[in-house]
């Protein structure tokens, strides 16, 4: 679906028909493939039988609002970034129930926050959960890059992975399976970021949140809790910063 207008989905199940396999080797899937592409306008989700599944990009927002009440965005992946939400410079996401959950990407796997100088990408989480998104190296469940802005609230960030994957030249660090943060800005005044994981890669980091370079991270309410070296790994490697990691940021 292309949409600049209104648009409401209740009840709607949206799946596409590709097939792929997550492995050692990666994610396959045809890049393509969209669920959603809102570029102005108003799109509300709604109706706990929604569903956007199995596509290799489930939203993308390059303008207007998009409001999620109730359903959930899973399933999707892509040897890439941004499989399940991507929000552009001068949109806005807003997460009010429902989940963004089991989606899997290289790189942004959960939701992804992006803008420009003069439009900056905005999410905004008062309920609902982010869980099960797998990252191979960053940002299982958000990954907020330059002049985006995250807003929570509220709502449940639990279970997501980072640092899956395995390199012969690994990098610096890698990690964030809650949160990873890259030049844009976090609040967090409320809700729960819990049990998320860093897994066996190289100088895996941050399995809560990492903050890399220029990252703002203001932690005024809510909790994290449970943070860690994902448990099922047979051969750990060092991690660092369970809770919070910060590289060059704040």
């Amino acid at each position: 679906i292309t949409t600049a207008g209104t648009l409401i989905l209740d009840s709607v199940i949206l799946k596409a028909n590709i097939t792929g396999t997550h492995n050692q080797y990666g994610f396959i899937a045809n890049s393509y493939v969209y669920g959603i592409q809102q570029n102005g306008g108003a799109v509300t989700v709604k109706g706990e039988r929604t569903e956007i599944k199995n596509f290799a990009h489930a939203v993308e927002i390059t303008g207007g609002t998009f409001t999620m009440e109730a359903g959930s965005i899973c399933e999707n992946y892509i040897n890439g970034g941004k499989s399940g939400v991507a929000i552009e410079g001068g949109s806005t996401f807003i997460l009010k129930g429902g989940s963004i959950k089991d989606n899997k990407a290289t790189n942004r796997a959960g939701v992804s926050v992006e803008g420009t100088s003069t439009n900056k990408g905005r999410f905004t989480m008062t309920g609902g959960e982010i869980s099960g998104n797998k990252a191979w190296c960053f940002g299982g469940g958000i990954y907020v890059d330059e002049y985006g802005v995250a807003d929570i609230s509220g709502g449940t960030i639990k279970a997501n992975h980072a640092a899956e994957g395995t390199f012969s030249s690994p990098p610096e660090d890698v990690g964030g399976g809650g949160i990873c943060i890259e030049k844009g800005t976090v609040n967090f005044t409320g809700g729960t970021i819990e049990e998320n994981y860093i897994d066996g890669a190289e100088n895996n980091c941050g399995a809560g949140v990492f903050i890399g370079e220029q990252g703002i991270f203001k932690m005024t309410g809510g909790t994290i809790t449970g943070c860690k070296t994902d448990p099922n790994i047979s051969s750990p490697k060092p991690s660092k910063g369970g809770g919070v990691f910060v590289k060059h940021g704040t």
